[in-house]
């Protein structure tokens, strides 16, 4: 059940600043198991045809991250998505942990703030409602340092947009973790402070918590992202941890308008992230495994 929103909280530097409550809900769709010898019944077909179709996926066997570029291995021609690093943040193939096979992304902070990212956004290009399903493990629970009047963040996903004439290029949605006592609790966070939204009538940054959601530490967990793009008020933003859906947004904004490369009008791009303006102790490590990028159903 959707929990009814939300309470301001506080503005802080002329900026508008709201805290709204998530969801807790477990979706109720299950996968068929595509038995070759048993015959299907009804409800197994209609099962199957709810079955996401897989339009690309990285799980690091070859030892590289040059998945994350396809069609593409590297940022040339073509290229559908990449690593893209800031501050000091690395991104590199690892076989240190793995989900499945040996292999897995590694994104590190060597000193406790910057940017390591892995994006994609081909596949945002051809379909309006995706669902990115993505493994992830953070060894231990990072504190966070930067300064609480002017950040203090820690983005590990985020759906990311540019402006037709590409004077914008920014986070309208993230997922935000912070430290709790030593439990790593996620937020879903609407970004910019002055383009309308993430409602019509609404404006300014907004954070969006769930009292009972928590991320695990030291295991490799299943974070979902769903979006259904709209530069309007028409989209859709979902988060799941392990199968339980604990955001859900919709009638919202999810990019900034740019008609340049599909018909509704969006620049989106998706990327798995160790972001932040300060983590300790460094270096600060998360590890991505088995990132699929599908059609949403339902």
């Amino acid at each position: 059940m959707v929990v009814a929103a939300a309470m301001l909280l506080l503005v802080a530097a002329g900026i508008g600043y709201a805290v709204v409550q998530g969801t807790s809900k477990t979706p109720s769709a299950s996968r068929p198991d595509g038995g070759s010898s048993v015959v299907a019944t009804d409800g197994q077909r209609a099962g199957a045809a709810q079955v996401p179709a897989v339009l690309w996926s990285a799980d690091m066997e070859d030892g590289s991250l040059r998945a994350w570029y396809a069609p593409e291995t590297s940022a040339v021609g073509d290229f559908g998505g990449g690593e893209f690093t800031s501050g000091g943040g690395e991104t590199s193939a690892s076989d240190e942990q793995a989900h499945s096979g040996a292999w897995s992304a590694k994104l590190t902070l060597a000193t406790e703030f910057g940017g390591a990212r892995l994006f994609r956004w081909r596949e945002f290009r051809a379909e309006r409602d995706l669902t990115q399903p993505v493994w992830m493990f953070i060894p231990e629970a990072y504190r966070l340092t930067g300064e609480a009047s002017d950040g203090r963040f820690w983005n590990i996903t985020q759906l990311k947009s540019r402006t037709e004439n590409l004077d914008r290029n920014d986070p309208i949605w993230f997922v935000n973790l912070t430290n709790e006592d030593g439990e790593l609790v996620p937020q879903l966070v609407w970004w910019p402070r002055t383009l309308e939204g993430p409602h019509r009538d609404q404006s300014g940054f907004r954070r969006y918590t769930n009292e009972e959601a928590r991320v695990p530490v030291g295991k490799w967990f299943e974070l979902t992202t769903r979006v259904r793009q709209s530069n309007e008020f028409d989209g859709i933003v979902e988060v799941s941890v392990n199968g339980e859906k604990i955001f859900s947004v919709d009638d919202v904004r999810t990019a900034y308008r740019s008609c340049a490369y599909d018909d509704w009008c969006t620049d989106q791009h998706w990327s798995v992230n160790n972001y932040s303006d300060g983590l300790s102790p460094a270096p600060a490590e998360i590890f991505v495994d088995d990132a699929v990028i599908e059609r949403a159903t339902g």
